[in-house]
């Protein structure tokens, strides 16, 4: 009768090796949520700056810095949109920790009843098989 018991220790254990995996991809996803975040914040600092910059001498000046302040519009763009993506992975990561997490705090639960079924089980036999005198 240890088979149930083992059955769900072996499961609880698989789930919380899952976990550990799910939980280092929560920090890395993070990581990369607040680095896209922080460089898209530095490219709108970099495009305010060149924004209240001086106004170009020439028409060719004129023209390079008004595409050069596209492109770091556009990558800013690219970059917060790439950080909101990120948060929602996390969140739908972090939903799923929690009920993975939820699912192994019942295996444990089940595996302790279980453990406890099977104690009395074993108690009942060994009580069964003393003589009849000795059960008392």
């Amino acid at each position: 009768m240890t088979g149930r018991s083992h059955l769900f220790g072996l499961m609880e254990r698989k789930l919380a090796a899952g976990l550990v995996t799910d939980r280092a991809r929560l920090v890395s996803l993070s990581r990369q949520a607040e680095e896209a975040r922080r460089l898209a914040e530095r490219l709108q600092a970099l495009l305010a700056e060149r924004r209240g910059a001086a106004a170009p001498a020439s028409a060719a000046d004129l023209r390079l810095t008004a595409r050069l302040g596209a492109e770091i519009a556009a990558e800013s763009h690219n970059h917060t949109q790439r950080a909101a993506e990120l948060r929602d992975r996390l969140e739908d990561l972090r939903g799923d920790l929690a009920r993975k997490d939820r699912r192994r705090e019942k295996l444990a639960e089940a595996g302790a009843a279980a453990r406890q079924t099977e104690a009395e089980a074993r108690a009942t036999l060994a009580q069964a098989a003393l003589p009849a005198a000795r059960r008392r």
